[in-house]
């Protein structure tokens, strides 16, 4: 069932004349919200009042967006004499967006603003206070911390924490202001983020039940369900997700679109309307995304919601029938079902797919890869290699390990040339081949496609866009952007579930420069506590990692295997198994339940 959003009264930090009668109120951040103001009047009167997410050069409410969707109303405001409390009426969000979500009829409407901007008349009417009445989804901000030595990570982590608590407004992850629709991929990403914030699933359950059945154009997202599906079951324990929608997540593969060699195509014969009715999509759109925004062909003028040049965020991605980045979500979900039909029983579904993944990765590599230069292309008939054509077989586990580094070096070549979405599974791919420096110099940058750039121009939530400048028509509270609430916790961390329900986990930390981490993360059982100092005793390497395993549940720490003392709780403990993970080898200490302080040199 959809859960019901709660308002909360925020008083501002802030609150002055900044003109003769014009008054400002600042907040410390922009959420879903209407203005509630007491005035006390001599006479009846009118206000204007101005609410808005940035203000302009001169001091006040940024009133031109321009094509953007940067939260901003003009509002009257009618006054009776004596001190009364009012509310502001704010129009009806009228997206025309397939699946555009509502309101519930009897909540006012509201609109993401971080400033109120106030009118008065010359004489006569008093501010007495200023609210912003915010609509929250239900959140626990003390479920999850972070904080390390690094002050641009723990500003990334608190503007991505946050856009996970003011976004699901409507009860159901939408994509922000603009369009109030879910898509499959936006709701994979704050899905992780959530999951890793808050112990919460039911907002997420309800959006998979949604979508599943409302599904959107692209031909990627389509296998996001998937996606969604096993997260839900690994964070959760629950699998009546699996059970209940096993047939149509079979669909959500698009095995059916495969030619003999396992690749699939949006672009045959094979996309029949009876498929298409079988994955719930009703428009007349299917097709691949890559990434988004797409970018403006030389010489045409710049779309509102297209880049200024010719790569748009897909570093200049060349289509083809048969696409290397759908065929690397198309092996990964064919792993996925595999193991959902593995948890529901079905044996004979569990070894089809996992041949057939086995299949589709033979193929892509021997039409998709590039063995001279060792990276993969952007599919069957170019020889053009884009970041994402290399990210997502990164991500995904496609890479084979003699080609792991060169794929690396090709894709830390790219620079950050994908969207804020793309940033998702580029740090996935990072992280998975050990590339933890150059991951986290990503997640701390300041320029221009970054967090900290969303900082800098106002924003307090995550940006549809790295910026305005490759997406005119952007919103300011996109939870797709949030990628660092799930990347800390998961990748430089290492916190994982690898048994569902959080039964048994594992540890692999990748602090790289960092010298300093804390995290608490939540989950089903408990909370985890971690903390890792990283020092240098008479030039000689240490960790100091404290840990808390939550009760009825066990853990795998995997440390590198560099390390040659292991102490746990102050005894010598000495590894007994050595393996290849997240790219390097590493040594496992087993815990169960229980706190611990390991030192290791």
């Amino acid at each position: 069932d959809r859960q019901t959003a709660i308002f909360e009264d925020i008083l501002p930090i802030s609150m002055a004349e900044v003109k003769p009668n014009i008054y400002l109120a600042e907040f410390e951040k922009a959420a879903f919200s209407t203005l509630k103001v007491t005035i006390t009047a001599t006479k009846d009167a009118e206000l204007t009042v101005f609410l808005g997410e940035r203000l302009s050069d001169d001091g006040l409410i940024n009133k031109h967006p321009g094509h953007s969707f940067i939260g901003y109303e003009k509002l009257s405001l009618s006054i009776k004499k004596g001190t009364h409390e009012y509310q502001t009426q704010i129009p009806a969000n009228h997206s025309k967006s397939p699946h555009h979500q509502k309101l519930a009829p009897f909540y006012p409407e509201v609109l993401p603003f971080r400033f109120a901007e106030i009118i008065l008349p010359n004489t006569g009417v008093v501010i007495d206070a200023v609210t912003q009445y915010a609509l929250y989804y239900p959140f626990d901000d003390e479920a999850s911390s972070f904080t390390s030595n690094s002050d641009a990570l723990n500003k990334v982590w608190d503007l991505s924490k946050y856009t996970l608590k003011a976004t699901p407004f409507l009860g159901v992850y939408a994509d922000g202001n603009r369009e109030r629709m879910p898509y499959e991929a936006d709701a994979y990403i704050q899905q992780l983020g959530h999951y890793n914030v808050d112990r919460e699933y039911s907002v997420a359950r309800y959006t998979a039940k949604f979508l599943l059945h409302h599904a959107s154009w692209p031909t990627e997202w389509h296998m996001h369900m998937l996606m969604i599906a096993w997260q839900d079951y690994m964070y959760s324990g629950n699998s009546d997700f699996l059970v209940d929608y096993y047939t149509d997540l079979k669909a959500k593969t698009l095995h059916e679109l495969a030619r003999e060699d396992g690749l699939i195509s949006s672009k045959t014969d094979k996309l029949t309307q009876d498929l298409l009715n079988r994955l719930h999509y009703d428009g007349n759109k299917f097709r691949d995304i890559v990434d988004w925004p797409k970018g403006t062909e030389a010489g045409k003028n710049q779309a509102r919601n297209a880049g200024p040049t010719p790569e748009g965020e897909r570093d200049g991605y060349v289509f083809t029938d048969y696409n290397t980045v759908v065929n690397a979500f198309h092996f990964n979900v064919l792993n996925i079902m595999s193991d959902i039909a593995e948890v529901v029983g079905n044996t004979s579904d569990q070894a089809w797919f996992k041949q057939q993944a086995s299949i589709v990765k033979a193929s892509m590599l021997a039409h998709m890869f590039d063995k001279e230069k060792g990276h993969f292309v952007d599919g069957i008939g170019t020889k053009h290699a884009s970041l994402h054509a290399n990210m997502f077989p990164l991500a995904f586990g496609l890479v084979p390990e003699e080609y792991i580094s060169s794929v690396t070096e090709f894709v830390k070549s790219r620079g950050m040339a994908a969207s804020v979405y793309g940033a998702q599974h580029l740090l996935d791919g990072l992280y998975r081949a050990g590339e933890a420096e150059y991951a986290l110099s990503l997640m701390t940058s300041d320029k221009k496609r970054s967090w900290l750039n969303m900082l800098r121009v106002g924003s307090t939530m995550t940006t549809e866009a790295w910026d305005e400048h490759y997406k005119p028509n952007l919103t300011w509270n996109h939870a797709w952007g949030s990628a660092p609430a799930n990347v800390i916790p998961r990748r430089l961390m290492g916190i994982e579930p690898i048994e569902s329900g959080f039964k048994e986990f594992r540890i692999v930390p990748q602090p790289a420069t960092l010298s300093d981490v804390k995290l608490k993360t939540p989950t089903i059982q408990g909370p985890i506590h971690t903390e890792l100092k990283v020092s240098y005793e008479q030039e000689l390497l240490k960790w100091t990692l404290q840990i808390e395993v939550p009760a009825n549940t066990k853990a795998q720490l995997w440390l590198p295997a560099m390390f040659n003392q292991f102490n746990v709780n102050g005894e010598l403990y000495a590894p007994k198994m050595q393996s290849m993970l997240m790219g390097e080898k590493r040594k496992l200490i087993p815990l169960v339940s229980g706190k611990y302080i390991i030192e290791v040199y």
